[in-house]
């Protein structure tokens, strides 16, 4: 842009009219100063001019917002992403399966996110934490387990119960009634309160025990006082390589409890994987990432873009290059098994008219003229 127009050259830079009556002459305006008034105002059309091209609008002679328009279209053309490296807007979405450096979450994928955490949280805190230790032998405290010194105290107490059974002379009714309180090996319903002992090996940690002689599961079931069966049952088994996972089997709502209606519904593994009936392993569910796929045969080259929002399905973006004769059918690198869309344009000089329409869900037909390069767009669902 050229620099400022200069001042007339006049004593106070104004410009006078002159008085006949008096002689006094007006301001004089030199060719020079209106060649420069001119080239300043050429100048500004130019600017304005320039901003139209790049807009890609033409000049409209009695329209004043073409200006306007343009510098909103160039901003519009021009906005960028927001990226780890870059500054620019950011799209925001609720889907909470996607591995992206550029999409922000909504508050509703947060307030998912909370509601699966707080699950997984009231599932843990139904655990005994294991360094709550007691050695009191008249607790009925459930949240406790007993020390190796409750554990002699009550072997203590045992043994003197003994030796006086053995050393007391008892009726038949005492010993009858003696026998009916203790609490049967081979099954039994209790009234009352019962502590386990034992030990995790090599550790001096307290813990109750639940062995299985003879299958590779171990289980504590929890029932109710009107159920036939229990409703929660969780259960400890043996896999691979000598490790154990750690299972929940929950009861879904029901018209009555007469059969058994247990579910295998979560799934703990060593390392922190998570499994469960919803969701499956949480790594491969939350976890799934975009694909990209590039067939450097197809034709003259074709990119396949897949951005997983299921088990199965995905949004499915096919960018392909192929020559054409007036009316041919092209043959997709992979399929559409939903709804999806297909367009075409001139990838030579951008003077040919091209159609395109679907004809199966690996199949599209292009319209135009013989021998014309296309550049061809497949967006839509399909199979990941």
């Amino acid at each position: 842009m050229k620099t400022l127009l200069p001042e007339i050259n006049s004593a106070d830079k104004r410009f006078h009219a002159g008085n006949p009556a008096t002689g006094e002459q007006g301001t004089r305006v030199t060719d020079t100063w209106l060649n420069d008034v001119q080239d300043r105002v050429r100048d500004v059309q130019a600017e304005a001019h320039y901003v139209l091209q790049k807009a890609e609008f033409q000049p409209v002679e009695n329209k004043q917002t073409q200006l306007y328009e343009a510098i909103v279209k160039i901003i519009d053309d021009n906005r960028k992403s927001a990226s780890t490296t870059q500054k620019g807007e950011v799209r925001l979405t609720s889907d909470t399966g996607l591995d992206s450096e550029e999409l922000g979450l909504t508050a509703k994928a947060g307030k998912k996110i909370a509601q699966l955490i707080a699950t997984v949280q009231l599932a843990l805190n139904n655990y005994i934490p294991l360094n709550k230790r007691s050695s009191a032998v008249n607790s009925n405290d459930e949240n406790n387990v007993a020390t190796s010194k409750a554990v002699k105290t009550a072997y203590d107490k045992g043994v003197e119960a003994k030796n006086a059974a053995d050393n007391a002379q008892r009726s038949a009714n005492a010993a009858n009634n003696n026998a009916n309180g203790r609490v049967s090996k081979s099954g039994d319903t209790m009234t009352g309160s019962l502590t386990a002992l034992g030990f995790i090996a090599n550790s001096p940690t307290a813990s109750v025990m639940f062995r299985s002689q003879t299958a590779l599961s171990a289980f504590l079931d929890f029932a109710q006082k009107n159920t036939q069966h229990a409703l929660t049952t969780l259960e400890s088994i043996a896999f691979a390589d000598n490790a154990a996972e750690f299972r929940m089997h929950l009861t879904p709502r029901g018209h009555n409890n007469n059969t058994d209606r247990r579910e295998h519904t979560f799934t703990f593994q060593p390392g922190g994987n998570i499994w469960s009936k919803k969701f499956g392993w949480f790594d491969q569910y939350f976890g799934k990432k975009p694909t990209f796929t590039y067939y450097q045969h197809h034709y003259l080259g074709a990119s396949v873009y897949k951005i997983p929002f299921s088990d199965t399905q995905c949004l499915k973006i096919t960018l392909m290059l192929a020559d054409h004769a007036w009316s041919d059918e092209l043959i997709l690198p992979e399929i559409y098994n939903g709804q999806f869309l297909v367009n075409a344009i001139d990838a030579g000089g951008g003077t040919d008219a091209l159609g395109a329409f679907v004809v199966s869900n690996n199949r599209i037909k292009l319209i135009g003229d013989a021998g014309t390069r296309a550049a061809i767009f497949v967006f839509g669902e399909g199979p990941l």
